[in-house]
């Protein structure tokens, strides 16, 4: 879909639950437009059916969602309120249930608040500037409490703190990121999918161990490696070429196979190879191979056991823990 304000116009909208704090994500679905079809006996609207199936997993917890103007709602509030949640957000100025009092006029001081009160929801009208206003609507919040430093209602401050939990997993995602260009959806999701998750097992592994420091550059690092262990562990059992192998076996930390002895290192007479280390200006054909890697390699390319200038630079620096 084209969004005009993002920096990123066009892509796949994913509708996300995180957790404001770790920026854990919670639930998450792909937002495929208005008119999907949907059973909506109460004939709610789109903003609020969105919310309604991301919060299905933490109903009647007694927590709080914040949400931007594209959500709120006094419809949102009353049927989160049902469900056993309070609600935090903005609200658009071209919504009916706005007073005419709340709305951005000169007449109005700069950096001064006005509440309206009902009996299980709170809406306050903060002037930052001359002229301008934000408009929030909580069923969190019940006073008119506000911050003699920055003037700002405790609404305001409350709605700050708590606004960029799915900002916030964005930026992680981005960070470290496994996606790659296509053009197929499905690989685009998946590739989401594994960003995702990245964040959401370090935060698991900070819960368990919060003595830890781990960066997160080491974590998924170390997390790559134990997803694909398994994998290797079966290459290992493939017929596939030795230099591969022992690849494989460095990267899991197993000795490699032993060498073969000097006297198996000539090979049965077989046709003559050019050296693969020679300049192709020589042309310099060789019937002997290196014993690690089996590619053809003349005597100046050559140790004492025919093993390739390439795979000994390779073996040293593994060995150096390079």
């Amino acid at each position: 879909m084209y969004m005009k304000s993002k920096p990123a116009k066009y892509g796949l909208k994913i509708m996300c639950l995180c957790d404001a704090r770790t920026h854990y994500l919670i639930n998450a679905f792909i937002y495929t437009g208005k008119n999907v079809l949907r059973r909506n006996p109460k004939k709610l609207s789109i903003p609020t059916l969105d919310v309604l199936d991301l919060v299905s997993p933490i109903e009647n917890t007694n927590r709080n969602i914040t949400g931007d103007n594209w959500f709120t709602s006094n419809e949102l509030v009353s049927e989160l309120k049902s469900r056993g949640l309070t609600y935090v957000g903005t609200m658009r100025k071209n919504k009916r249930d706005i007073p005419p009092q709340f709305q951005p006029n000169k007449s109005r001081t700069a950096q001064s608040s006005i509440f309206g009160f009902t009996g299980d929801r709170t809406l306050v009208s903060f002037v930052p500037k001359r002229n301008r206003s934000v408009i929030l609507l909580s069923s969190m919040h019940h006073t008119d409490l506000v911050n003699k430093e920055s003037n700002k209602p405790e609404i305001n401050e409350f709605y700050n703190s708590t606004k960029s939990g799915v900002d916030s997993l964005d930026q992680k995602c981005a960070s470290y990121s496994c996606s790659r260009r296509s053009r197929r959806w499905p690989l685009t999701i998946f590739f989401a999918m594994l960003n995702i998750s990245t964040v959401n097992s370090r935060t698991l592994y900070i819960a368990a161990k919060p003595e830890d420091k781990m960066t997160r550059k080491k974590f998924n690092v170390l997390l790559g490696k134990a997803l694909i262990q398994e994998h290797l562990q079966e290459r290992l059992s493939l017929n596939i070429s030795r230099e591969i192998k022992n690849i494989i076996r460095k990267v899991l930390g197993i000795a490699e196979q032993n060498q073969p002895d000097a006297t198996d290192l000539q090979p049965p007479p077989a046709k003559r190879m050019r050296c693969v280390l020679c300049p192709r200006s020589k042309d310099r054909k060789t019937p002997m191979t290196c014993s690690k890697c089996r590619k053809p390699i003349c005597k100046q390319h050559a140790q004492q056991r025919f093993v390739c200038n390439a795979c000994t630079t390779a073996s040293e620096m593994w060995s150096d823990g390079v």
